[in-house]
């Protein structure tokens, strides 16, 4: 079988994608497929990606950062999966996203926003994220509702429970 390399690339926008890579990385290092996980800042980071000579870049984001996440690895000759999230909508890269053999999203939802936007809903498959169990942590009912009442917010006007 031939070795494969895996380079999370993803987007510079919201932490949560960096969140998302990190725990497909350490299911990946579970089983014992090589990967690295690098983020697109202001330089994009070409040089990284080229000397990392991935099998597969999997592009961590939303499909606002199609350019960055998929067209530019393309560019460069690389093989893409995109693993992206959308919002309410899709506003462009529909053509784009129905040319690819697949790709991958996070949630019924986010497939069925695509769809609606144009998407083939069999270009798009289901890869739920990962929870990270060795960080996050199940909290003892005991402490259950101090955390609530901790992350609720009740201020004159603005009541928002838990």
């Amino acid at each position: 079988m031939a070795h494969i390399k895996i380079l999370l690339l993803v987007a510079k926008d919201g932490y949560g994608f960096v969140n998302q890579a990190k725990a497909l990385s350490k299911g990946l290092d579970k089983l014992e497929v090589q990967n690295t996980v690098i983020r697109v800042t202001e330089k994009y980071p070409e040089e990284e990606i080229l000397k990392y000579e991935p099998s597969v870049v999997v592009g961590v984001g939303s499909w606002h950062s199609y350019p960055e996440l998929v067209k530019r690895p393309q560019q460069l000759g690389f093989r893409v999966l995109p693993w992206l999230v959308s919002d309410d909508r899709v506003d462009n890269f529909t053509e784009e996203l129905n040319g690819l053999d697949f790709f991958l999203t996070t949630s019924n939802h986010c497939r069925n926003v695509f769809v609606r936007s144009g998407v083939k809903q069999e270009k798009i498959y289901i890869l739920y994220e990962a929870v990270d169990t060795d960080f996050w942590k199940e909290i003892p009912s005991d402490d259950l509702d101090n955390f609530l009442n901790f992350i609720s917010i009740r201020e004159e006007g603005i009541e928002i429970p838990p």
